[in-house]
């Protein structure tokens, strides 16, 4: 069981490939938004549960920010775009995103050997993907949702499964639009035989594209 708490970060394993077509730094991909200066802000519900502890709830509300700071090289020669993000007014994380071909990557690190989201494109209702046998994608639905500064169309809602455990699961939901990126994620994480759930929202509550 425990080489599945990983999970819980929400990393998952993929060799990387050799790429003929790296991404330009100052590329701007249509299908999904890629630039340097570009930056999100998401109000952010994360709570872990206990089964075995009563009262032992944890939350942790506050703000996500994630901004694209600069392009890097990969371990492989590939060019790629460095997200970072703060929680909080703190670095918590950089993922580091590549588009190939009609595949959007997010790697944990430059070496490649951690995905943590993988989305191709184009997205259209009921199409699937796989990261590996273990790790499925979906777009289950196209829909319209409202939000504090205004309502947007056209999202696609994808949702990515972990299925290779009896006694623990992880549902990954992404709300995507092709001009604004994620709008909207949440985390869904049990695990039976640690009597853990974890649980987690994003909410868009603003994006700067201004450069």
């Amino acid at each position: 069981m425990m080489k599945f708490i990983f999970l819980i970060i929400g990393m998952f394993l993929l060799s990387c490939q050799k790429e003929t077509n790296p991404i330009s730094s100052d590329n701007v991909n249509e299908k999904f938004p890629m630039k340097i200066g570009l930056n999100w802000e998401y109000t952010v519900t994360d709570s872990t549960y206990f089964y075995n502890f009563a009262d032992s709830i944890v939350v942790k509300n506050g703000i996500m920010k994630i901004g694209i700071i600069n392009s890097t090289l990969l371990d492989d020669g590939r060019k790629a775009l460095s997200w970072q993000y703060w929680f909080n007014n703190k670095i918590v994380d950089t993922s580091y995103v590549i588009f190939s071909d009609d595949t959007l990557y997010f790697y944990k690190d430059k070496k490649c050997e951690t995905i943590n989201a993988m989305f191709l494109f184009p997205l259209q209702i009921n199409k699937e993907w796989e990261l590996d046998s273990c790790n499925k994608y979906r777009v289950i639905k196209q829909d319209t949702s409202h939000f504090s500064f205004g309502t947007i169309n056209d999202i696609f809602i994808v949702e990515h499964e972990f299925i290779c455990e009896s006694e623990a699961g992880l549902t990954e939901t992404y709300y995507l639009n092709s001009s604004i990126g994620i709008v909207k994620y949440t985390f869904n994480y049990q695990n039976i035989h640690y009597g853990i759930k974890q649980r987690k929202t994003w909410n868009l509550e603003s994006f700067n594209f201004s450069q």
